[in-house]
């Protein structure tokens, strides 16, 4: 808040160890108390003890290993990784985490296949020099980019969150989490901690094999303050989604885009009158002072509907969300779990409704297919660029538009999106096909005169695209057929080893 971050660092710093744990905590909660699987995790972590932690959604689980990575980046100059199982979450979980750790003087970063070159470059050397202390991202870039990781000698702290997929990873698509024992080893051994709210006896045991983790935290608490409001498939979904706005209670609205919670906000306004007065949106997108701002004036009340993109709520202790509206169909269970697990953290009967539909599957579905191209659709963009090689050289210049029209135009069929083309062209950066530089006109694309062959699985940018794609594709069949009954049962209740 406009103070020195160094010097609050510093300052920290000089604190006794309970004392620094109390200030932590009360940045990051407020006046809250620790609970006993956060206290019991934190003392196991303290005591250099690797840990497997299971807690139900909303219960807590990320204050564990923020409070650890401050205090292993004030107390002792240690860097944390955090692993995340998709890009996406890596996104969304980074706003807060950058807002709150920079005033106290510890520099957030986050590293995933759409890190250019530069940016992973710029990110090591913040590690090795001590400008970056904590870095998310995710296994599959973790897993290839370890060494670069490792240069800088300071990894103190792992962390898997979502770490059932670490459990479920053998014999299955994430690879990459089976790789975490060399991953360990390359770092030093840091101090690791998996957590999960789903971890049935074979999940955690694996899980705990794979990041060393002896100690076992459970918190079996229900949640069962939390109900469901099952409107899917809801024709009229703004009608319903005004009628609980129109109540005055504390009301988060989940959307899945950016432009989406401008728009909902707008008609929620409009619809409500004066009430439109206490309605805000909120994403990624907007800058941190204004983030900052529209949290501080929900939690105060000024605001009493806010509609957000999934970038709102990791770190954000507002125990009195009344009522969590889904409006769009969340990208994966993580998020589904996360946005439902904000509502009622103070126990008091709360209620989540599910407002989403058929309808939002196949915008998800494009949505994610565009930043994922497949290996087909990477064929006709390769080709596409021989093409324009022969016809003007190694070097090509101009709007993604124009090479998403080429490869219509070229390898037959539709033009591809900008997104497709600008993922395809990192991948095939990645995998040192070609060399990219930012222009006005578009990106410079310089090809490589002998490219070597190359896997595709060696790209993070695909594996990542592959990994979210399998996601939704595992989570939307159930988010759309399930029972009200089990969608509750799978936010309030832990699955426990």
């Amino acid at each position: 808040d406009g103070g020195d971050p160094a010097a609050e660092r510093a300052r920290l710093a000089s604190l006794g160890a309970g004392e620094l744990r109390a200030e932590l905590t009360r940045v990051l909660i407020g006046d809250s108390e620790l609970l006993r699987a956060q206290r019991e995790a934190l003392d196991a972590l303290g005591a250099g003890e690797s840990t497997f932690c299971v807690m139900a959604t909303g219960r807590g689980k990320s204050l564990i290993f923020q409070l650890h990575a401050l205090e292993a980046a004030i107390t002792r100059d240690e860097a944390t990784v955090i692993v995340y199982p998709l890009r996406a979450l890596v996104s969304d979980q980074s706003h807060a985490m950058e807002d709150r750790f920079a005033a106290l003087g510890v520099g957030v970063a986050t590293l995933t296949g759409e890190s250019s070159a530069e940016e992973r470059e710029a990110v090591y050397q913040g590690l090795c020099e001590g400008s970056v202390d904590v870095v998310l991202t995710t296994p599959e870039f973790l897993a290839l980019h370890v060494g670069d990781f490792a240069r800088s000698r300071r990894i103190g702290f792992l962390v898997v969150d979502e770490a059932h997929h670490a459990g479920q990873s053998k014999g299955g698509s994430r690879a990459a989490y089976q790789d975490l024992p060399r991953v360990r080893d390359t770092l030093g051994e840091p101090v690791c901690l998996g957590v999960t709210a789903t971890a049935e006896r074979t999940v955690a045991e694996e899980a705990r094999r794979l990041l060393g983790a002896r100690t076992l935290v459970v918190d079996d608490a229900l949640r069962e303050n939390l109900l469901v409001d099952d409107l899917r498939d809801l024709i009229e979904r703004d009608d319903a989604v005004a009628r609980i706005a129109s109540g005055g209670e504390k009301t988060l609205i989940y959307v899945s885009s950016r432009a989406g919670a401008v728009t909902l906000c707008r008609k929620l306004r409009h619809r409500l009158g004066s009430m439109g007065e206490k309605i805000a949106f909120y994403h990624g997108g907007l800058p941190r002072e204004t983030r900052q701002a529209v949290e501080e004036a929900f939690r105060e009340g000024r605001v009493s509907c806010l509609v957000a993109t999934s970038a709102f709520g990791e770190g954000v202790n507002l125990p009195d969300v009344r009522h969590v509206v889904l409006y769009h169909l969340p990208y994966d269970v993580t998020a589904f779990n996360q946005m439902s697990g904000r509502a009622g953290r103070d126990g008091k009967p709360s209620t989540i409704h599910l407002v989403f539909g058929a309808h939002d599957a196949a915008i998800n579905q494009q949505v994610l297919a565009t930043g994922a191209p497949t290996r087909d659709e990477l064929v006709s963009l390769w080709k596409t660029l021989q093409t324009l090689r022969r016809q003007m050289g190694l070097r090509l210049e101009g709007p993604l538009e124009l090479l998403g029209e080429s490869v219509g135009r070229i390898a037959g069929g539709p033009a591809m999106p900008e997104p497709m083309v600008e993922a395809g062209l990192g991948i095939f950066s990645e995998l040192g096909f070609l060399t990219l530089r930012p222009s006005a006109e578009g990106p410079v694309i310089t090809l490589s005169a002998e490219p070597a062959p190359a896997d595709l699985e060696q790209s993070v940018r695909y594996q990542e695209g592959e990994r979210a794609l399998e996601a939704f594709d595992e989570f939307c069949d159930w988010a759309l057929t399930a029972s009200p009954e089990a969608l509750r049962e799978r936010i309030i209740r832990p699955i426990t080893p």
